[in-house]
């Protein structure tokens, strides 16, 4: 099929813009069949490229919101995907909309907006099923201690379980990237962590920006993050607690107790 659809539309994808394309339908399936997708579910599907997942995702649900932002893409999507009565193509990009009501998420993201689509996925509290590059995927699923354990870690393991599903090899997809492909599975979690989010993950951030020192260390070289003087930032970081763990082996339980102490009385400012 996308060789066909190439041909027609004299369509030369861009790898700048992350435009990779899915050749095997049965992986298509397999993510459709993942997110348990019926005939009453809205679904988002953000970089609909030529449309082929669109499709799949089309013959499940109640309706898809496709978001593709390159304007040639678009119109081939238009074409298409015009027999399709309950597919809207929102021409836009992802990060600069408000998104509609959705109930699920399939989709084969541009892999160089990987963290800030998994940023806004998380707010959004919906089962999502989503292609990655395979080391952004390892890192989804790190827990504490693991090299890959990141920022992105704990926010995907905040908000979400997220799993594992499979890999896909480079050879599946036309243009081939240089790396291989993963699946990852979000569901997403209850509020089961009471704490003030903004500050948690200003916290999150500014520590793993070391996350191979001690904590105290950590975030003494990451002052800047809460505006301190040297003097406050040493003074803090010798009660922080866990501050002689490393960072990269704190659990999110953890973390939360470092903001917590952080927070109350404002001891940052």
């Amino acid at each position: 099929m996308i060789n066909k659809v190439l041909k027609k539309y004299n369509l030369i994808p861009k790898k700048s813009r992350d435009q990779y394309f899915l050749k095997n339908p049965e992986i298509l399936r397999f993510e459709c069949e993942q997110a348990e997708i019926s005939e009453k579910d809205v679904v988002l599907e953000i970089g609909a490229g030529i449309g082929n997942l669109t499709k799949e995702i089309s013959q499940r649900a109640k309706k898809v919101y496709a978001v593709e932002k390159d304007r040639k893409l678009v119109g081939i999507l238009k074409e298409q995907l015009k027999d399709f009565h309950n597919i809207e193509i929102i021409q836009n990009d992802i990060l600069k909309i408000d998104l509609p009501d959705f109930d699920k998420c399939v989709s084969n993201i541009p892999y160089s907006l990987s963290s800030k689509i998994t940023e806004i996925l998380a707010k959004k509290d919906k089962l999502s099923v989503i292609c990655y590059q395979k080391d952004f995927a390892q890192r989804l699923i790190a827990q504490p201690g693991e090299k890959n354990y990141s920022r992105i870690s704990v926010l995907s393991n905040f908000y979400f379980t997220p799993v594992f599903l499979r890999e896909i090899p480079r050879e599946e997809f036309f243009p081939e990237p240089e790396v291989d492909s993963a699946i990852i599975k979000f569901f997403p979690k209850s509020r089961e962590y009471k704490v003030d989010e903004n500050l948690f993950f200003k916290v999150v951030k500014a520590l793993f920006i070391h996350k191979n020192k001690k904590v105290k260390n950590s975030f003494y070289n990451s002052r800047h993050f809460f505006d301190l003087n040297k003097g406050k930032a040493n003074e803090i970081a010798e009660n922080l607690p866990y501050k002689d763990k490393k960072v990269i082996t704190l659990s999110i339980e953890q973390l939360i107790k470092i903001s917590d102490f952080l927070g109350s009385e404002n001891k940052y400012n």
